[in-house]
């Protein structure tokens, strides 16, 4: 062999093994810091005295601001290089924020600040997919091997919330959640803004942004996204109201949700199995979606805490494996890797737009409808989604179906 190439060669396997741990690494962490953050919003709120209006009202305003941070710092994601740097910028915000979160106490002060905390919580989850999905792909890594540590943060995390709210105040976890982000923050250092195995390099002509992003599957992909998950994440909201009001303890409540992420650990650790048989990735997305429906179905029909905790969290873990682990894959195929990033949070914008509706409402409606028929709104909705995604037809899907 020839000696240059093999050193080489050793570069980038080096290149591979530090790009594949410091994104675990990374993903472990400010998972773990994400979930001490938005695990017990309900919890907190009750805990301080919020009124089901007032709770209403600031759990509305949770995914308002997600929506709105996702779609003013969407354009800014224009390529990798600037979704890191975002990241890194959300990250060091809310650290500062999840901290002063904790100091607050009353109605008017918790308004402002969980705009605050929303509005910089929900971009950096698509940024960071953005830039590792491709880079993974191109270096042979599956990637759900490496968003499977971000669901291992969140079980870290919730099981240290089983014990943290058995014998602390709710309050902790948000100077948990800072100094979480802090230290992510730092580590997204170690990722470079251009790879070195990767290069990316600008086009001698660029095509029409419109033709290469705005494209008709994007389009359906983005409604669907609407009525699909944008209903399942209020449904994730209003959750703990529900379980809180049959008598489930905020303790069982943490830990029950961590044997829920512990499904969707050992989902995304069978998933590389399925990977090489799996060649259109709109099969693992239509997985996720029914699977997140009867997730969402148990909500009618299960009337017991642990029943309904146990049934709804861990068909949830479920659901969301296939969907973490294939959506960036699918949207990749759909407008290709330089937008990827932007896709994403315009993705994460409209989700949070119909979950930010529908909780600003939800105390309206299971008031006069009951519960029962607030997670039958939700099911309809997430049934037009399911619709919505069948239609979706990715020409570079199906090109490179052909292909193999």
């Amino acid at each position: 062999m020839d000696p240059m190439q093999s050193m080489e060669n050793i570069r980038i396997g080096m290149g591979k093994k530090r790009f594949y741990f410091v994104s675990c690494s990374l993903y472990l962490l400010f998972f773990m810091g994400d979930a001490f953050l938005t695990s017990y919003y309900s919890h907190y709120f009750i805990a301080n005295g919020m009124d089901p209006m007032q709770q209403s009202v600031l759990l509305g305003v949770i995914p308002l601001s997600l929506f709105l941070g996702c779609v003013i710092m969407s354009p800014f994601a224009k390529n990798s290089r600037r979704a890191l740097i975002l990241f890194r910028a959300c990250a060091l915000l809310e650290a500062s924020l999840s901290i002063g979160f904790a100091f607050c106490s009353s109605f008017w002060a918790l308004l402002p600040m969980t705009f605050l905390i929303g509005f910089f919580n929900g971009a950096p989850f698509p940024f960071i997919e953005g830039y590792v999905a491709p880079r993974a792909k191109a270096l042979g890594i599956p990637f759900s091997t490496v968003r499977m540590f971000g669901t291992l943060g969140y079980i870290v995390s919730l099981l240290l919330g089983y014990l943290v709210l058995a014998n602390l105040p709710v309050r902790d976890c948000y100077y948990f959640a800072g100094s979480l982000f802090f230290v992510a923050f730092f580590i997204s250092f170690l990722l470079k803004a251009k790879s070195q195995v990767i290069v990316e390099e600008e086009p001698a002509e660029k095509p029409s942004k419109k033709g290469r992003f705005i494209c008709k599957p994007l389009i359906i992909f983005l409604i669907s996204q609407l009525f699909l998950y944008g209903a399942f994440t209020a449904m994730s909201y209003l959750l703990p109201v529900r379980l809180k009001g049959l008598g489930l303890s905020d303790s069982d409540y943490s830990l029950i949700r961590g044997f829920g992420m512990v499904a969707e650990l050992v989902t995304m650790l069978l998933i590389p199995l399925l990977g090489k048989k799996i060649r259109r990735y709109k099969i693992p997305i239509l997985i996720a979606s029914f699977v997140c429906l009867t997730a969402s179905s148990c909500g009618i029909f299960v009337t017991s805490s642990y029943g309904l905790a146990y049934s709804a969290l861990l068909l949830s873990g479920v659901g969301k494996a296939f969907l973490f682990a294939y959506q960036a894959l699918f949207l990749q195929d759909i407008i290709g890797e330089e937008r990827l990033a932007e896709a994403l949070t315009i993705n994460t914008a409209v989700t949070n737009l119909t979950a930010a509706g529908l909780n600003l409402a939800s105390s309206s409606i299971y008031t006069a409808w009951t519960f029962q028929g607030y997670f039958g709104l939700i099911v309809g909705l997430e049934v037009v989604g399911v619709v919505l995604v069948f239609l979706i037809r990715p020409k570079r899907t199906e090109a490179s179906a052909s292909e193999g």
